[in-house]
């Protein structure tokens, strides 16, 4: 696995907005590769996968049973792969203010299910401390497009430029409801 990436300004020191620490996919996009010569055949795979799967590919190739409580699949797995309908994440600020309540960090959730992607900042619940520092990140950088939610359609549009949040309203709220199902507002 590689952490997922930095994208570079071509003119500035600054990283692009839709890189490390934004719900965009070159910041939440990683490849994840496993290698184990005579155990493992190469392939490509365009289903979903998530770094929840880690432990539970690794588990399955050590012959060890997974626990009912942890989540993800096993990714040599195909028909699991391909059952899959979503994949869920959050995102949270990279300077913590609370160790102990990680919700008090958090600056994201999103869904990719299909064809379609969903994220939903997280700026009304958060804390006070993580207000303040959004608010002085999006204020130094005025082209951030991240401070509204988004729903795109990967497929068609897979560098996110085409938000089809105000045309797709019944796709807002299916997506939605899974999202506060999966990570509820506390």
């Amino acid at each position: 696995m590689c952490d997922n990436g930095w994208v570079q300004l071509f003119d500035n020191k600054m990283f692009d907005a839709q890189s490390k620490t934004s719900p965009f996919d070159y910041g939440i996009r990683t490849p994840i590769m496993f290698s184990y010569p005579g155990k493992i055949k190469p392939e490509d795979s365009p289903e979903l996968a998530s770094s929840i799967d880690i432990v539970p590919t690794v588990l399955n190739l050590l012959g060890i049973r997974k626990d009912k409580r942890l989540e993800g699949i096993d990714l040599l797995d195909s028909k699991k792969r391909k059952s899959r309908k979503a994949v869920y994440g959050d995102i949270y600020v990279h300077d913590a203010f609370d160790l102990y309540d990680p919700s008090q960090n958090l600056a994201y959730r999103w869904i990719v299910e299909k064809d379609w992607k969903l994220f939903l900042p997280e700026k009304d619940i958060i804390s006070e401390n993580v207000k303040l520092l959004w608010d002085e990140w999006f204020s130094r950088r005025k082209d951030l497009p991240t401070t509204e939610a988004g729903l795109f359609q990967i497929t068609e549009d897979p560098y996110e430029t085409n938000n089809l949040l105000s045309r797709k309203q019944s796709k807002v709220e299916e997506l939605t409801k899974k999202i506060n199902k999966w990570y509820p507002y506390r």
